[in-house]
């Protein structure tokens, strides 16, 4: 998770201690739920364990709104459940690995709904893609609790949020901050988050195939495609399509820049990806190259989507 999101989707990683005190837990508005007490904290501040990642994420946000105007974090930690009396979990793990995201645009107050989140949302399916999540479910209604013990996301927009699933599996949540919460924390803008439970999306993975493949022996042609796509489709999907057209001369497709504004009709957004395009078996001639670019423009405007031409 690290790896894609510190490379390829240009997430700063960023590291806590994973407990806080009374204070940021009603910024939450977690501070009534049960949580493990630590018996001699530091700090006030600094008294209860960690319920979920978005406590100190928002803390971190909101210190870094001066200095910059949109920006992205995730950490990789541990979150700890509470039994009713807040001592023990109630169930035998009593610690639950997650990594948790949050971006951040403090001059998106005025933008789409949704846009950020769905941003963070293709963020998110590139990680579970990489991991080798195969039947991922998105459920764009009321977020579950992440693990036993752990509180579902109440600190998220009841109207924009997902739970994200695999078979009956809880992988993750996904959504942007409620407006009450991000505001208790002085950010302007939007903000969304997510969290995602790493033990479980190992499980899921356990028995996926194998995404291994032989070095490349012969030279590679880079290809660039831009087009504009309805405004809720997933850049995934679009990934997909893309990858689909040749899997056996396609590779690394990524995306790498999204663009709604001037120039770009409403109800929709630019969405531009890279690829590599190859041959196994002899270096890949100019002419199939090209061949396999207007494969590529063809499928994906065989979706309905425009694509942007230089």
């Amino acid at each position: 998770a690290g790896a894609v999101l510190s490379l390829d989707r240009g997430f700063h990683e960023v590291t806590h201690y994973a407990f806080y005190g009374a204070a940021d837990a009603s910024k939450a508005e977690i501070d009534g739920l049960a949580h493990r007490m630590l018996e001699n904290p530091v700090t006030r501040e600094h008294d209860r364990m960690a319920l979920t990642t978005v406590v100190n994420l928002l803390r971190t946000a909101s210190k870094n709104t001066v200095r910059e105007k949109r920006a992205r974090f995730y950490e990789q930690t541990r979150l700890f459940p509470a039994g009713v009396d807040g001592s023990q979990p109630s169930r035998d793990a009593s610690e639950v690995r997650v990594v948790g995201l949050l971006a951040y645009d403090v001059e998106d107050a005025d933008g789409k709904p949704g846009a950020l989140v769905r941003s963070l949302m293709d963020d998110v399916r590139a990680v579970l893609q990489r991991t080798g999540v195969r039947d991922l479910v998105v459920e764009d209604a009321k977020a579950d609790a992440l693990a036993e013990g752990l509180p579902e996301p109440s600190w998220l927009h009841p109207g924009r949020l997902a739970t994200l699933r695999s078979g009956d599996m809880v992988l993750g949540v996904c959504g942007e901050v409620a407006p009450a919460v991000r505001r208790a924390y002085d950010i302007e803008g939007r903000v969304a988050c997510a969290e995602l439970h790493l033990d479980r999306i190992v499980d899921a993975t356990r028995n996926a195939p194998s995404d291994y493949r032989p070095i490349q022996r012969y030279p590679v042609v880079p290809f660039d495609v831009s087009l504009l796509v309805p405004r809720k489709t997933p850049a995934e999907e679009v990934g997909e399509v893309i990858a689909s057209v040749a899997p056996e001369h396609v590779r690394d497709v990524r995306a790498f820049d999204e663009y709604e504004g001037e120039g770009v009709p409403q109800g929709q957004r630019s969405l531009a990806f890279s690829c590599e395009l190859f041959d196994a078996g002899a270096t890949l001639s100019t002419k199939r190259a090209g061949v396999l670019r207007k494969k590529i423009v063809k499928a994906l405007e065989g979706k309905g989507w425009s694509v942007r031409q230089a």
